[in-house]
């Protein structure tokens, strides 16, 4: 087994904390821990170049992951409520 690297944790406004993990193969996790202690996840592929820096929740609650690229670009994604087209890498579902 590959060890991921250490999550960082971040609670919102709505008491509940969520884990953002780097994969060994560059894909990224996203977990929320909620009241009921259960874990909603979400596993998002790898994207070439990118990789997932930071993790922070609005006032809105909504997750929104700061991605750097070998490029020196970087981008905020939104993890929106209605899996909308962001402006981000791809689609996301809600955390």
């Amino acid at each position: 087994m590959t060890a991921q690297s250490a999550p960082q944790a971040v609670g919102g406004g709505d008491n509940l904390t969520r884990l953002l993990w780097n994969n060994p193969d560059g894909s990224v996790s996203l977990w929320r821990l909620n009241a009921d202690a259960s874990v909603t996840a979400y596993t998002y592929e790898p994207f070439s170049g990118w990789r997932a820096q930071s993790l922070t929740v609005g006032t809105d609650n909504v997750s929104r992951i700061l991605w750097d690229n070998t490029s020196g670009y970087a981008i905020v994604w939104d993890v929106n409520k209605r899996c909308r087209r962001n402006q981000g890498i791809r689609d996301s579902c809600p955390l």
